[in-house]
């Protein structure tokens, strides 16, 4: 059996962890071994863990600033860069939150959908099944929309690490990254960086996790946009970061040797844009040149391009 490696990281996670740490132990199909980091719990999340670490083999807790509050995105980066060099004969990486319930199959259907990518970076993700706290189904599908080309990095990203899949290589390419630092999120990051550098992108219309909507979800799922939705969100970003405008300068600076040619450009061109009206236009001919967007996206797109919220 294939051997993968799940990653997660806890906070104040008494209420659910139990139901998504034995989750995790009935992966089918698959080798699963475990390793956990407590990011500063004050309840008794760090008790359950060590109960389960205690009884099962495959579950490590990563002592090195365990209980030291990194914050989401470093805490999950620094056990996934550390998971690739504890298990040096593992080739897939999956995220996992503290508060949902992984189906029997969802190592093993990742795993599926990488053939032949053992050696090649790669990102797998899935689709979620939207459940309240008690894991009854909500009733609403959970919205991914994709074009497959570079210009999903512009849309909110339909990649949540809790569906998440990276293969050895991929982990490779992030041991030095330092994204944490600007507060972006691990996911969205690595999606973009994967769009950005043409890395291949496996995408699984199956639900394979119940994905609890609870209210102190750090990210909820993304309802299908509108566009009276989307105007409303141009102005509750007035006092936001960009951050599009963000990722695109963190890449170019900093992740420029990996980053394919067109989609540089790109990127220049957003970061041009903030001061220069013909970059912004250059950005929206581009834009609505492509023939797998709708009007409105055309229209909603073209408006963020003009007054700069990107």
């Amino acid at each position: 059996m294939e051997k993968v490696c799940i990653v997660l990281s806890t906070f104040n996670g008494e209420k659910y962890l139990k139901e998504q740490i034995d989750s995790l132990l009935i992966q089918t199909g698959v080798d699963v071994t475990i390793l956990v980091r407590d990011d500063g719990s004050k309840d008794n999340t760090v008790l359950i863990l060590k109960e389960y670490a205690e009884k099962n083999g495959n579950i490590s807790l990563l002592e090195k600033d365990f209980g030291v509050n990194f914050g989401v995105a470093k805490s999950f980066i620094f056990l996934l860069t550390t998971a690739a060099q504890m298990f040096p004969k593992t080739s897939y990486f999956f995220f996992a939150d503290q508060d949902d319930v992984w189906l029997p199959d969802k190592c093993s259907r990742a795993v599926t959908h990488l053939p032949n990518y053992q050696n090649k970076a790669a990102l797998y993700f899935s689709r979620k099944k939207l459940v309240d706290a008690t894991l009854k189904p909500l009733g609403r599908k959970d919205y991914i929309r994709l074009t497959h080309t570079f210009w999903d990095y512009f849309d909110r990203s339909n990649a949540f690490g809790c569906t998440m899949c990276v293969t050895r290589p991929l982990v490779d390419a992030l041991q030095d990254d330092r994204f944490y630092e600007l507060q972006f999120l691990h996911d969205n990051y690595i999606y973009r960086l994967c769009l950005s550098a043409n890395i291949p992108i496996f995408y699984d219309d199956a639900e394979t996790i119940l994905y609890r909507q609870h209210g102190d979800n750090v990210e909820g799922a993304v309802k299908k946009p509108n566009v009276f939705r989307g105007v409303k969100r141009l102005f509750s970003l007035r006092k936001k970061p960009h951050i599009i405008r963000l990722t695109s300068s963190y890449l170019l600076k900093n992740r420029s040797d990996i980053l394919d040619k067109d989609n540089r450009m790109i990127l220049e061109l957003v970061m041009a844009s903030y001061k220069s009206f013909k970059s912004k236009f250059k950005l929206i001919l581009l834009y609505n040149k492509q023939q797998n967007r709708t009007l409105k996206e055309k229209l909603l797109r073209s408006l963020t391009f003009l007054i700069n919220y990107n």
